[in-house]
């Protein structure tokens, strides 16, 4: 009878987590909603002006941490490749902020981060084409 209840409880096990996993498929289609979800925030961000208040910038903001936190783990799933790249991606485009002069004009520096931002993009899209995002 206790061998009769371990296999049940191991089949249950089993069942249970085969419900529940995401498929490939449906992990890199989760992975490309994350990214357009990113692209829509960095917009919210191009979108902000002289008359933006901070509580703009800060919902923008929010709103970039909140999408990269779904495309990091959503790349997790899909697969390591493609969670590197978005570490990498990441973590260049902090290295290109951090790099930018303190005592630059602000022209200077919105030039530079406009360059590191389209670099980042670019590394997203490499991303979304290496998974095949329509």
């Amino acid at each position: 009878m206790m061998k009769m209840t371990t296999i049940l409880i191991v089949v249950l096990a089993l069942g249970l987590a085969a419900c529940s996993s995401t498929s490939t498929e449906e992990a890199a289609e989760n992975l490309c909603s994350s990214l357009s979800s990113l692209e829509a925030s960095f917009g919210q961000v191009s979108s902000l002006g002289a008359d933006s208040s901070v509580d703009d910038a800060q919902a923008a903001y929010d709103s970039i941490v909140g999408a990269w936190d779904s495309v990091k783990a959503d790349a997790e799933v899909v697969n390591e490749s493609a969670a590197q790249e978005a570490d990498d991606a990441v973590e260049s485009l902090k290295d290109a902020l951090n790099d930018i002069s303190g005592d630059s004009s602000i022209t200077d520096a919105a030039a530079q981060a406009v360059t590191a931002l389209q670099a980042f993009d670019i590394a997203l899209q490499s991303i979304a084409d290496s998974i095949t995002c329509e």
